[in-house]
């Protein structure tokens, strides 16, 4: 079992009112997705706030070399090589850093039981626990160096989620075997932003780490894709994961494949409402986040905002 833990940077005193309250979200949301990985570790989330940045931006603070071929190093992100071995490879600072825009703090709803998430979702503001769930994500395994568009590596090192991408009509697409098998084909990577899923009109674009947007008023939760993506990355699943999975394909249907990409009959009809107001593009620029990571000594840098 990996625990989370939450420490806030927060110089001028602007937010504390939203201190307990993120701290909260965003260790249950860290819970949510340890109920399937298994090993342990204690990854530190440091949360920063930037009043220019319109809604948040996540990413693990060093990278951990998993494997070498050809010349080119693959790495598991930090948090993924704690959760799965226990060893800290950074001491005593943080794991994680998560950037949240101080004007998107008024447009989160704060579960009172962020474990539990029983109660309904205020349907005007957009669900704290699944925002900070989809920033783990990309902690943890969704993200990389490769193009998003052509699949081009930009160097001689890659991360475990870039070791499945693969060129496609329009894109690249992940190609994991775990992962085709849950969705029933590449699942499309959205455009200009390669550690997301979907694309407006795919399936994939309904799910927790979807590249197009979240729905207000909508609860989101890992999903049997997501949890195949995290295989394909070399990130052992349990607890029920392979069943979800198997179910899913099983019932290959509309109501099925709502079920386990996480997402509910308000999110299957592909709305670009967030693209709109985050002024973006609702063919690129839709979604909850931007992510970016860093491998040490390589002075190369994966920035994506959406």
């Amino acid at each position: 079992m990996s625990t989370f833990s939450v420490s806030i940077k927060d110089p001028t005193l602007s937010h504390t009112s939203y201190h307990d309250e993120l701290r909260a979200s965003i260790e249950a949301a860290g819970a949510h997705w340890d109920r399937y990985i298994s090993g342990a570790g204690s990854i530190e989330i440091e949360v920063a706030f930037d009043p220019n940045l319109p809604t948040a931006a996540s990413a693990a603070t060093n990278a951990v070399a998993a494997s070498e071929s050809g010349g080119v190093t693959t790495y598991h992100q930090g948090v993924a090589a704690e959760m799965l071995t226990g060893a800290d490879p950074n001491g005593s600072a943080p794991g994680a850093v998560m950037i949240i825009g101080s004007g998107f703090l008024d447009d989160l709803w704060f579960d009172p039981s962020p474990l539990d998430r029983t109660g309904p979702v205020d349907p005007a503001k957009y669900d704290a626990v699944s925002v900070f769930m989809h920033e783990i994500g990309h902690m943890i395994a969704f993200n990389g160096w490769r193009d998003p568009d052509t699949g081009a590596l930009s160097g001689a090192f890659q991360s475990t989620y870039d070791t499945q991408i693969e060129t496609v009509a329009g894109g690249t697409a992940f190609a994991g075997p775990e992962a085709v098998a849950v969705y029933g084909g590449p699942v499309p990577v959205t455009h200009q932003s390669a550690g997301h899923l979907g694309n407006p009109g795919d399936a994939a674009a309904n799910d927790l780490m979807t590249g197009v947007g979240i729905y207000p008023g909508t609860r989101y939760d890992v999903s049997a894709l997501d949890l195949a993506v995290l295989e394909d990355c070399g990130i052992d699943t349990v607890n029920g994961a392979s069943q979800i999975a198997q179910r899913a394909i099983a019932e290959r249907d509309v109501a099925a494949d709502l079920e386990f990409l996480g997402g509910t009959a308000q999110a299957a009809t592909a709305g670009l409402a967030w693209a709109e107001e985050s002024g973006g593009s609702t063919e690129t620029d839709a979604g909850v986040c931007g992510s970016f990571w860093t491998v040490a000594g390589l002075n190369q840098d994966w920035h994506g905002f959406l």
